[in-house]
């Protein structure tokens, strides 16, 4: 969830939002909610001109749901997105975002680029299947997915927990089991997802906001170019 709000409102707004979210370790988690708001993909391609430089850039598919899909997405960003666009590109920010509905996203904000950042993002498959790093950097990897250990029993952050287990439709025990699926991790699991990743990739989902001369000289890439 994502809140826009005036300086001066931010406690406002916190104190009623965390009034609501400590009600909710209190609710039944159920599990027919996810399945009755999922949809099938289907993959398009549009561009928007806007009156300025830069690119937001957006583009993703659905893979095969697997707690191990969090470790997945915070390797390719650090170790071959991130010095890739960020570094060497200079976009703004960059990031790779999964969703517990087994979609992936990579994403680029302020980004001089396009054509160059669109085909960074499709050779993601070749450095998920020969991905190499060591067990020490795999297991930071895996730590930095996983939530804290200690007791939140009445806090924020028990019911910022409940909420997203409640939105998936998951049981405490369904968290668990997943959550012990992402320690049990391995390089060749997520070597895996290779052949899944280069799918997306390759025909993905595209949302682009830009330039609009950068936008018509890459129109190949588009179903739709209108104005933003």
């Amino acid at each position: 969830i994502f809140f826009a709000a005036a300086k001066d409102d931010v406690p406002s707004v916190r104190e009623q939002l965390a009034k609501f979210l400590l009600q909710l370790p209190k609710s039944a988690p159920s599990k027919h909610i996810l399945p009755a708001f999922q949809v099938e993909m289907q993959p398009v391609r549009e561009g928007f001109f806007a009156d300025q430089p830069l690119q937001y850039i957006a583009a993703g598919g659905t893979l095969p749901y697997d707690g191990s899909i969090y470790v997945l997405a915070s390797l390719p960003l650090t170790d071959y997105l991130f010095p890739r666009v960020r570094q060497s590109g200079g976009a703004y920010e960059v990031e790779v975002v999964p969703y517990e509905t087994g979609a992936l996203s990579f994403y680029s904000g302020r980004d001089p680029h396009l054509s160059e950042t669109l085909d960074t993002f499709a050779h993601a498959a070749d450095f998920v299947r020969t991905l190499d790093v060591s067990k020490e950097r795999l297991a930071a990897a895996i730590d930095g997915v996983l939530p804290p250990e200690e007791e939140k029993h009445g806090s924020l952050e028990e019911s910022l927990d409940a909420l997203r287990n409640w939105n998936c439709g998951m049981t405490e025990d369904d968290f668990r089991q997943e959550l012990q699926k992402i320690r049990e991790t391995t390089i060749d699991h997520l070597r895996a997802y290779a052949p899944a990743i280069e799918g997306i990739v390759q025909n993905p989902s595209l949302c682009v906001i830009g330039n609009k001369d950068l936008l018509r000289a890459n129109a190949g890439r588009f179903q739709t170019l209108q104005p933003w």
